[in-house]
């Protein structure tokens, strides 16, 4: 029989071993990178001010009256986040660049990884949809707007289906307004059917409809049998429009009539409209394919729903470029990522195992099995790989090793009791799966309801660990349980380490010295001391206000200093960037195609300009002699992006815009050359009116006969990053949200006391890390906030861990209800010496494996900083404030008071309802010998 179990338990670890060396690199294959660990994309759009004189208030009562703020007025913030949050963009930089006090200038600039060419398109046209909605009739004759209250529902879009087709749906909110529109649609088509498109143009600005009228026009010359059909499909067309105003006509979104087709116009122009696609019965209209004539699919119809569903900006904004951007982490990265975890697990194993003995083994292989497969079902739901997913792995194998240690532990504790190997197995499993069970649902609960309301990243982040917790019980406790099974099956006593091995001769002389030293008495780590009551609750009592002031000097400080309350850096900092723009009217300017060649032309603008030099140099080159006096700023070539776009005029001409954006270490408006222009001053006269040589070529933008001064412009404009504030709110209220619900679970599981303290506890160390970060003033960045949930989490779980067992204790001594103040405390000391081992695994563990971040990148030091910083407010407030604050509660506060009103009250309501029972079973409602009346004719006839 043993020799079975051993073949069960070999098996076992045969078949856990196998299935994660065969799937691994099928599930890393399968994975997305975000932005950190693969190439991105820079999508960079102009914002404008909103011009009232280009909207017909008529049809735009509202738009005409309260969204023409200036830019500095309007909330561009939380405005752009909010639609990226709709397009499902969760890891992404978002920056703007504020341009001049008369609104001109302004650039909004997002840096995200897509997974595909569709999602980068979807993401496009959700950013740049502007403005309010309006569905308009061939030839503009009639239309209906959003922003009036017509049509429309308050609801737009929503995707529906098709059987397995998806498809999106305008909810149309009036049927009269309905009818009106298509029979004005018919007039429109009988009015407009002969006119011609503009011949230039034709070739290029074909609609579906434009081509549907035409084939119409031709079946008829034809005498085609069709053409019926194919008339009245065209007089029932509509067009959705978006921020539609005076100027944009139907003929300049088309091509008709001699006028040319804009491509910004027709851009506005979102999809063409099927009246035989309208389900009256549901009033909803169907969108069956979008502009170009293609199908959607469930990728581009939820997109398409999303953009029509989205708020007004309340400005005007206009997708200018996009450019392509290497790893940010460097190449390799995710490959050194995924090896710092591995190897880093490694480690853990070989200390488990050399602790445990052979059930550290089977931690060990809970611990990557753990790992495993919460991170292949994260990939299945669709969330991308990134820090925030790391960081999160990283808590999830933490909270392994801990249901691993707390079940051992027991294991252990059931030994020194004398039980047989197998039977204290048992126990010891028993015992711990309740509280292995109660820190799953802790982090679940405050994960998931977190997540609901996290933004960005962090949703990320929560949702590994939303996920990656209920993995960890299921797979750490039961293939914990398996293993062991197999192996204590029927063992009584053995030197087998099943559970540990025996150091004891190791530690002898140790012992000896110890056992030789006089009693003494035992340090009460819960309140310092039994007898002294009074110094208990002193100590209770003034560590809160104390804390509180800890908490309060950031506050003073960053007045004193006015600086602010946390030191911003990387993608949460301030930055300066160089923008210069210029437009040729009938040929690109070859020679600037390439970034370092339109930077070293403007480092030779620095070196030879008559308007004023300076000296533009890249991060670590050296400044020669000659340049020493001159004004200087650094650049990076990896933070300098040049684009050129095509674009058409009013005439149907094409022209090119050519862009250049550098971001710089300085404001460049505020230093002056030795020519007295400021340095955008000084390029800017120096391309308009002189020749440069560059890359032993003369340059001269301004002196070319194609050059349109309307479009040029050279400033230098503060790029400030909107996630500052905005994800800054969302971490605290993460952070309020997470211990309210997980106390809330405590609250019905374990009661009022270890309720409030868990709560007071996690608030404290939330509190006590914000200050920490502030008072250091380590850099903040949106990595520190994972470090500060990841905190939180931790505390949550190890406050539950101390205090849990407290009446399991008193209940196996038979003190429960009935034991003093000392033997509380007593019993507080006995259980937190019991659960240090715990407490220890996870947070030596968690540290370990953040740490080893910082393989990954240099960036990820203020998580590494503020995480291990984390650890001491920690351990300080477990041991000086969680336990004494928990002991006060149990006997010194009572919340019997509430509890005997609260059974009061039950009686007195049982009471009252059997009074009434009594009363009413009193009551003789019907005659047994008399006649009863019944639905039934003539049978009150007959009594039996």
């Amino acid at each position: 029989m043993r020799l079975r179990r051993l073949l069960g338990y070999i098996m076992m670890v045969l078949t856990v071993v196998l299935t994660i060396g065969f799937n691994t690199q099928r599930m890393l294959g399968s994975r997305t990178d975000t932005m950190e660990f693969a190439k991105g994309t820079q999508l960079v759009y102009s914002i404008s001010k909103r011009d009232s004189s280009k909207y017909d208030q008529t049809y735009y009562p509202n738009i005409a009256t309260d969204s023409f703020n200036d830019l500095s007025e309007i909330d561009i913030e939380s405005k752009v986040m909010a639609r990226l949050d709709s397009a499902g963009v969760r890891n992404a930089e978002v920056s703007l660049v504020k341009g001049t006090s008369d609104n001109k200038g302004y650039q909004l600039k997002v840096n995200f990884s897509p997974l595909s060419t569709n999602e980068l398109n979807n993401v496009k046209k959700i950013l740049a949809m502007n403005g309010t909605l309006s569905m308009v009739v061939r030839g503009d004759d009639y239309y209906f707007t959003q922003d009036r209250g017509e049509l429309f529902s308050s609801k737009v879009a929503e995707l529906m289906y098709d059987g397995t087709t998806p498809y999106p749906a305008i909810n149309i909110g009036n049927k009269d307004d309905y009818d009106k529109l298509v029979d004005e649609a018919s007039k429109a088509y009988e009015k407009h059917k002969d006119d011609k498109k503009t011949e230039d143009d034709s070739s290029s600005s074909d609609s579906s409809t434009s081509n549907l009228i035409k084939r119409s026009i031709i079946k008829k010359a034809d005498g085609d049998s069709d053409s019926d059909s194919s008339d009245d499909e065209a007089k029932g067309t509509v067009y959705l429009w978006c921020n539609k105003t005076v100027a944009d006509t139907f003929d300049l979104a088309y091509g008709y009539n001699e006028k040319h087709k804009v491509a910004s116009v027709s851009d506005k122009v979102l999809v063409e409209l099927k009246t035989s696609n309208y389900n009256s019965d549901t009033m909803k209209w169907k969108i069956d394919k979008d502009k170009d004539g293609n199908a959607f699919n469930v990728s581009t119809a939820r997109a398409f729903v999303t953009m029509l569903n989205s708020s007004d900006y309340g400005f005007d904004i206009e997708y200018l470029y996009s450019n392509s951007f290497s790893v940010p982490f460097g190449k390799n990265s995710d490959k050194i990522a995924l090896i710092s975890l591995a190897s880093t697990l490694g480690i853990l194993s070989v200390i488990l195992i050399l602790i445990y003995g052979l059930a550290g083994f089977a931690s060990s292989l809970s611990l990557f099995t753990t790992s495993f497969f919460a991170l292949m079902l994260f990939n299945l739901l669709g969330f991308e790989f990134s820090v925030a997913g790391l960081i999160g792995l990283i808590i999830v194998a933490s909270l392994s090793i801990f249901m691993s240690v707390n079940y051992i532990n027991r294991v252990k504790i059931e030994l020194k009791k004398g039980r047989r190997i197998e039977k204290a197995h048992k126990e010891g499993f028993r015992k711990s799966v309740l509280l292995n069970l109660d820190i799953t649902v802790i982090t679940f609960l405050g994960s998931l309801f977190s997540f609901l309301i996290a933004k960005g990243s962090f949703k990320t982040f929560l949702g590994m660990t939303m996920v990656g917790s209920l993995i960890a019980f299921l797979i750490t406790v039961f293939l914990n349980y398996g293993l062991m099974y197999f192996l204590t099956k029927g063992v009584s006593k053995s030197k087998v380490p099943f559970f540990g091995f025996n150091y004891s001769k190791l530690f002898a002389k140790f012992k000896t010295n110890k056992n030789n030293k006089k009693a003494r008495k035992e340090i009460d780590l819960a309140t310092c001391t039994v007898k002294k009551k009074s110094f208990i609750s002193m100590i209770a009592c003034a560590s809160l206000p104390l804390l509180l002031l800890v908490v309060a000097l950031p506050t003073f400080y960053s007045i004193s200093n006015g600086t602010k309350m946390f030191n911003n850096s990387g993608d949460y900092k301030d930055s300066n960037v160089l923008n210069i723009t210029y437009r040729m009217d009938t040929a690109k300017y070859d020679t600037l195609e390439t970034n370092r060649n339109y930077v070293q032309y403007i480092k030779d603008i620095g070196t030879s300009s008559e308007y004023g030099k300076f000296l533009a140099l890249e991060y670590g080159d050296e400044i020669k002699d000659e340049y020493k006096n001159l004004p200087l700023f650094y650049f990076s070539y990896d933070d300098c992006y040049t684009s050129l776009l095509e674009k058409n005029d009013s005439s149907g001409n094409k022209y090119f815009v050519k862009y250049l954006s550098i971001k710089v270490d300085r404001d460049l408006s505020k230093i002056t050359t030795d020519g007295g222009n400021t340095i955008p001053e000084s390029i800017y006269q120096t391309m308009l009116k002189q020749n440069v040589t560059s890359n032993d070529t003369e340059i001269s933008i301004g002196l070319q006969t194609n050059f349109n001064s309307s479009d040029f412009a050279v400033n230098c404009f503060v790029e400030t990053p909107i996630v500052i504030s905005y994800y800054t709110n969302n971490l605290m209220l993460i952070v309020f949200l997470f211990s309210l619900f997980a106390c809330i679970y405590t609250l019905f599981r374990y009661g009022i006391n270890i309720c409030l303290s868990q709560l007071t506890f996690s608030t404290l160390t939330a509190s006590f890390m914000t200050a920490l970060l502030s008072l250091t003033r380590i850099p903040y960045n949106a990595y520190t906030g994972f470090a500060m949930i990841a905190i939180l989490i931790l505390a949550n779980v190890i406050s539950v861990a101390l205090l849990s067992k407290n009446k399991e204790v008193l209940k196996e001594k038979g003190l429960k209800g009935v034991a003093s103040d000392s033997q509380k405390a007593e019993t507080i000391n006995h259980v937190f010496r019991q659960s240090l081992p715990m407490t220890i695994s996870l947070l030596v563990s968690s540290l370990i494996l953040v740490i080893s971040t910082i393989f990954v990148n240099g960036s990820l030091s203020s998580t590494i900083s503020i995480f291990t910083i984390g650890i001491i407010p920690i351990v300080l407030l477990s041991v000086f404030y969680l336990l004494p604050f928990f002991y006060i509660l149990t006997t010194h506060i009572s919340f019997a008071y509430f509890k005997k009103k609260y059974e009061a009250y039950k009686e007195k309501r049982k009471a009252n309802k059997e009074t009434v029972e009594e009363k009413n079973s009193n009551i003789k409602y019907v005659d047994d010998d008399g006649v009863h009346e019944t639905i039934i004719v003539g049978m009150n006839e007959f009594k039996y």
